[in-house]
């Protein structure tokens, strides 16, 4: 049986959410690491007393676990309850699983955890295709952008390597950077077919209700950030954030950055960065086109976005 057709059974069960997280082969299954011929779900003890109102129950010693292991198989597919899983915290595991087609599977770092728990032969196979197959993910992230300093600036805060390549993407026109940048990152993975990221930042000036936001460039084109400055009167609190958008098909992501400032009064500083000339952090006293580079990456919330990111590698491995 081909895996898609596994996921259309399961989803006939119709198991209510947050109740069940498939386990074991299925998250492989899922992203195309090896064959599956059949799903193993844990799910919650309540839900699993509802289904032996319909379902026989099978039982096996488990003599290695010193316990009975209980299941209910239906079809391809078997149920397990979470107190004879060994998975620690069902809730938690339910909660921080992966959703793939709107099911849930368990976050490939938390399998590794369980299989090396059971330790079957067929469980270290598991392991090394798992772990093989995170670090190359790793190893080819690409990051779209046709600015060479950002892939610098990326590469040192991940500590590696990134691929690099240039598209032209349609960028809708939102406000919200978010948006912008979910709508760019799907779009580059349907022309490249690989996992990618793309990044975005945008300017919240509080007095303008959160203008310009993303559309920053385009206030530049029209009234330019010098004249954006004379817009904004007693209240200059602004918001400077950046999105980085990871995609691979299957799973959305993404990163967020913000940092706190003001909108100076009038534009200083090298305009190397678009509104970097007006928009002082919190805490200083210059723009940030005033500031060496070195000084403007320690702070900025793009490095915050970036450690983000990488947090979520560390974790996926």
């Amino acid at each position: 049986m081909e895996f898609k057709e596994l996921l259309s059974e399961f989803k006939k069960l119709a198991f209510p959410e947050g109740k069940y997280v498939i386990y074991d082969s299925g998250p492989l299954g899922a992203r195309g690491i090896r064959r599956v011929h059949d799903l193993d779900v844990v799910v919650t003890n309540d839900l699993y007393q509802e289904l032996l109102k319909k379902y026989p129950e099978t039982r096996k010693d488990a003599t290695k676990f010193l316990r009975i292991v209980k299941f209910i198989t239906i079809g391809n597919i078997e149920v397990i309850p979470a107190d004879c899983s060994l998975i620690e915290n069902i809730e938690k595991s339910i909660k921080e699983a992966d959703i793939i087609e709107g099911i849930r599977f368990v976050r490939l770092k938390d399998l590794v955890i369980w299989k090396r728990k059971m330790a079957r032969p067929k469980d270290f196979e598991d392991i090394k295709l798992i772990e093989n197959y995170l670090m190359d993910k790793e190893r080819t992230i690409t990051f779209v952008t046709a600015n060479k300093n950002k892939v610098r600036e990326f590469e040192e805060i991940l500590g590696f390597s990134i691929n690099n390549i240039a598209l032209d993407l349609d960028e809708i026109q939102a406000v919200e950077v978010e948006k912008v940048v979910e709508h760019k990152v799907k779009q580059a993975f349907e022309k490249l077919k690989k996992q990618v990221i793309v990044e975005d930042t945008g300017l919240y000036i509080e007095s303008l209700k959160g203008l310009p936001g993303a559309l920053a460039k385009l206030f530049d084109k029209t009234i330019g950030y010098g004249e954006l400055c004379k817009l904004v009167l007693d209240n200059r609190k602004a918001l400077a954030k950046t999105v980085i958008g990871y995609f691979d098909g299957v799973e959305y992501r993404n990163f967020i950055g913000e940092i706190e400032g003001l909108i100076a009064k009038e534009a200083k500083g090298d305009n190397n960065f678009g509104w970097d000339i007006i928009f002082i952090p919190k805490g200083f006293n210059i723009t940030f086109a005033q500031m060496s580079p070195e000084e403007k990456h320690k702070i900025s919330m793009r490095k915050i976005a970036l450690e983000k990111f990488k947090e979520f590698l560390r974790h996926k491995l």
